[in-house]
């Protein structure tokens, strides 16, 4: 535990802080890196101001009085920074330089490494709505090799900066539109992918783009989409969704949010999920309308990795 003002932390919320700020730093790295004309560095003042600079302060303030040895994968904190140090001239690396993540720097320095890299990678982008069976398929990619990257775990710890319930499903939601308002519709997919490439990720599976700007990303990095629906037919496809988030819910208790929420998640996701799903060409759409998650899988395997498989024959 760490004390700091009287104050139990536990160190997971503060590696949880860290890697919200990485998630922060990130989005501002690569966007200047893929988009140098549409997000310039001097342009990111205010973002810093309201995000980062609370979050390093933040994390200084619970470590500062934490007895050594630390975590062997904390980092060193820096010092807090004030928003004059900020503000007086934006300089991205002149803040990870002050001691914060500084190998981050070098997504600044190796623009051609990574997008050389993007060219060697095979990227699939899952999409589905929830209940629609993508945790089954998932699967099946990681038995194949792939690294499955939930991005909502992005989001998760981006909610972390923000003083937020981090595991709050509509947390992440506004979280994650928040990120997209700041950085473009893309900026999630990016940041994925770059993570996967920093970890020397050959096969990268995006699981669960939300918006049509999430998959251009995905598109426009060279990958594919793959789509999950339960039925061509919009109503039926909802009803049997909630159907298994409520079947799912039954075997494991702590699924039980899913099923509260499934309305207010339908309002603010349908409409834009749908429209994604249905513009991803047939060829690339599995439905799920089997019996068993089990024969589910069987069939996914063989429609993506077996004899004229969709991923088999190197259409992506």
């Amino acid at each position: 535990m760490v004390a700091s003002g009287g104050e139990q932390h536990l160190p997971n919320e503060i590696l949880n802080i860290q890697r919200g700020a990485s998630v922060f730093i990130y989005a501002a790295s690569l966007s200047h890196i893929f988009y140098p004309q549409k997000f310039p560095l001097d342009g990111m003042d205010i973002f810093f101001k309201d995000r980062l600079v609370p979050a390093i302060n933040r994390t200084y303030e619970l470590t500062r009085n934490m007895a050594l040895p630390r975590p062997v994968d904390m980092p060193s904190m820096p010092r807090p920074l004030s928003q004059g140090e900020v503000i007086g001239g934006m300089d991205l690396s002149g803040i990870q330089l002050k001691g914060f993540h500084t190998e981050l720097l070098a997504l600044l320095e190796e623009k051609a490494h990574l997008k050389e890299e993007l060219a060697q990678a095979q990227l699939v982008a899952l999409v589905g709505e929830q209940g629609c069976g993508k945790g089954v398929v998932g699967s099946v990619f990681e038995e194949c090799g792939f690294s499955a990257l939930p991005m909502s775990d992005l989001i998760k710890d981006a909610a972390s900066v923000t003083d937020r319930d981090r595991n709050d499903t509509q947390v992440k939601i506004d979280v994650g539109r928040e990120l997209k308002g700041i950085f473009g519709d893309g900026i999630l997919a990016l940041i994925a992918v770059a993570y996967a490439l920093e970890d020397g990720k050959k096969k990268i599976l995006l699981d669960g783009p939300r918006i049509k700007g999430e998959i251009d990303q995905v598109r426009d990095l060279g990958g594919t989409d793959i789509g999950v629906i339960l039925s061509e037919d919009e109503n039926i496809d909802r009803e049997e969704r909630k159907r298994l988030i409520g079947l799912r819910a039954k075997k494991d208790p702590n699924r039980m949010k899913d099923v509260v929420n499934f309305e207010s998640r339908e309002v603010q996701e349908h409409g834009l999920l749908r429209r994604v799903l249905m513009r991803i060409p047939p060829e690339r759409r599995i439905v799920n309308n089997y019996n068993t998650a089990d024969e589910f899988k069987e069939a996914t395997q063989k429609w993506l990795f077996g004899p004229n498989g969709l991923l088999e024959q190197g259409k992506s």
